[in-house]
């Protein structure tokens, strides 16, 4: 199992390049989104971490972020996370998304339909309900902490509004949010890898076996 991360990038609209790090490990893949404004190592040891835990990760940033082309532009974050989707999705079957801040927001549209099964968001903002509604269904746990009182009423207003099985993760007495609430305890990883192995991993398991199974027709 390697966990050395190598540089990626995936096209996005009109040719923009969302670049990133991938830790080439043999197992389910999960795409990493930062907050709008920050990058990829806002993550900190999380992507490493989940890499670690036999994950193969895929850490982009956002359309003129870190070493992504492009312009800031929070219009563009739906969009770019589609991309980031599509493009692993078609490489290494379904992934999972872990999101934070105004990137969970942009995840919403983004689900099982498009290649994104299972979601992680972590302190998501405030959404309109009919946005939520809108979106594509995907099994989601919307983390926040226990003592931040409007970002855990945000996160409960999702996991009552977004389509889908949606799991509400309270950190007991925490007031962090996004990457400094799931880089808390360690259990929170343990907990986010849990998550992915029951829920991710049989369905991108089920992927792989189609494939070689089409592989092994006549042509």
């Amino acid at each position: 199992m390697s966990e050395t991360p190598v540089p990626v990038e995936v096209v996005g609209s009109e040719g923009v390049r969302l670049r990133g790090l991938e830790w080439p490990v043999a197992g389910p893949p999960v795409v990493f989104v930062h907050d709008f404004g920050g990058d990829l190592d806002l993550w900190g040891p999380i992507t490493a971490g989940l890499a670690g835990a036999g994950f193969r990760v895929i850490s982009l940033e956002l359309s003129g972020h870190g070493l992504s082309d492009g312009e800031p532009d929070p219009g563009s974050v739906a969009r770019d996370i589609g991309v980031m989707v599509v493009q692993a999705s078609r490489l290494w079957g379904p992934v999972g998304l872990v999101t934070c801040g105004e990137s969970a927001r942009g995840s919403v549209g983004t689900g099982a339909a498009s290649g994104a099964p299972v979601h992680i968001l972590i302190s998501p903002p405030e959404m309109p309900v009919e946005f939520m509604k809108g979106g594509e269904k995907a099994l989601r746990i919307i983390m926040a902490g226990g003592g931040d009182v409007e970002g855990h009423a945000a996160a409960k207003r999702a996991h009552d509004h977004l389509r889908g099985q949606r799991m509400l993760m309270t950190v007991s007495g925490a007031s962090e949010r996004g990457v400094a609430l799931a880089g808390l305890r360690p259990s929170i990883l343990e907990d986010m890898a849990q998550f992915f192995r029951l829920y991710l991993a049989p369905i991108n398991m089920a992927w792989i076996a189609r494939k070689e199974a089409e592989a092994k027709k006549p042509s």
